[in-house]
């Protein structure tokens, strides 16, 4: 990060803290003008902050000497993400919701991150119009401040379809099913001038057997299609999907698994799981282990594991390229001092990125995080 930014992101991060005290200030001036309409006014926000040290190294997967392979390494601290926003609620069963993301360290320091309005009036239908996260892959869909490893999978990172302007119904039958069925654009805000805007459609359904289930305390199955109509790379380059989740509880033990499929534009298959036991050994303290494996179809199709690997300066042919076969195991320690509100998170990671036309590339990724949302 450049010096020269500090002065812009510093007055930047007091603005947005400005804009989120006013808002909670005017918040009861608002329900008094428009008693009638706005029901409450809701701030919400998160703060990551984390440190990696990141080492890779590369060699033939053949018989040759170890001592002429490559290595590098990466560290040092960031803001991962500072998230600030708003929930308006009505008395007509109408909410919106606005939330922007701050990145330091990133080249795009600030970005929308949701902007939709919501029609909830029943249980089993409901609408939701703007800019939002698609429901596909759970673990995509599981909140950054929720998720019990420090970063996503690989595997999710790769297969998910990121944010997009659209329509979507979704609802909850009983509390045993739950639906969502989404029409999304692949462009962004505006369509490039001359080109007619192409359509992802996303199903997905959920079923909730805990309360059915004296055994368990949580047991949920999921199940999410995606279907990309866009002949070129727009928002996404991934064409079709499939991904099918399991998540249940039994007291102190949590498990979460799932199984992803997708096709690129460029007819790069992509298919692999991962695994993710969790135990609690007490309120404050939780281990978490997670293995992952990956395949492409393609050459080179996988590319540079995990966010601290790929910070790695260039090794050789393997991080130019990528590879064809991806495997990690992360192993995690989390303490929570409130939940999932405010939390250290510490995790190890080891990953091999194999490939048949290059090197294999070994990577081994410390990383600790604090976390803290409101």
């Amino acid at each position: 990060m450049s010096i020269m930014k500090l002065p812009l992101m510093i007055f930047f991060l007091l603005k947005l803290i400005f804009i989120a005290l006013l808002s909670s200030a005017h918040a009861d001036l608002l329900q008094t003008r428009r008693p009638d309409l706005i029901k409450s006014v809701d701030i919400i926000g998160s703060m990551h902050s984390q440190v990696a040290y990141a080492r890779a190294k590369e060699h033939e997967s053949s018989a040759e000497s170890m001592d002429s392979s490559k290595s590098n390494s990466w560290h040092g601290p960031e803001i991962r993400r500072f998230r600030l926003g708003f929930i308006v609620n009505s008395f007509q069963n109408v909410s919106a919701r606005v939330e922007g993301i701050f990145v330091p360290n990133d080249d795009k320091e600030f970005q929308m991150q949701f902007a939709y309005v919501d029609w909830s009036k029943y249980d089993f239908f409901n609408l939701r119009f703007g800019y939002d996260r698609a429901k596909f892959v759970f673990e995509e869909n599981t909140s950054s401040g929720q998720i019990l490893a420090i970063e996503r999978s690989h595997l999710t990172n790769l297969s998910n379809i990121g944010y997009h302007n659209g329509l979507s119904f979704y609802g909850q039958i009983s509390d045993l099913f739950d639906y969502n069925l989404a029409v999304l654009t692949n462009t962004s805000n505006r369509n490039p001038k001359g080109e007619n805007p192409r359509y992802i459609h996303v199903v997905s359904f959920g079923l909730e057997f805990g309360d059915y289930l004296s055994s368990l305390d949580k047991l949920r199955l999921e199940l999410d299609l995606v279907h990309n109509d866009q002949k070129t790379t727009g928002v996404t380059d991934r064409k079709r999907g499939i991904a099918f989740a399991q998540h249940f509880i039994v007291g102190s033990f949590d498990w979460r698994s799932e199984y992803i499929w997708t096709e690129g534009l460029d007819q790069n298959f992509l298919r692999g799981f991962y695994l993710q036991p969790a135990y609690s050994i007490s309120d404050e303290n939780q281990i978490v282990v997670r293995y992952e494996s990956m395949n492409a179809q393609s050459i080179g199709g996988i590319t540079t594991s995990s966010r601290y690997q790929n910070q790695i300066g260039e090794l050789g042919g393997t991080y130019e390229n990528g590879g064809e076969r991806f495997d990690a195991l992360y192993l995690g320690h989390n303490h929570y001092f409130s939940g999932h509100a405010h939390k250290l998170m510490l995790g190890l990671e080891f990953s091999r990125l194999r490939s048949e036309e290059s090197r294999d590339v070994y990577g081994t990724t410390a990383m600790a995080s604090w976390r803290f949302v409101f």
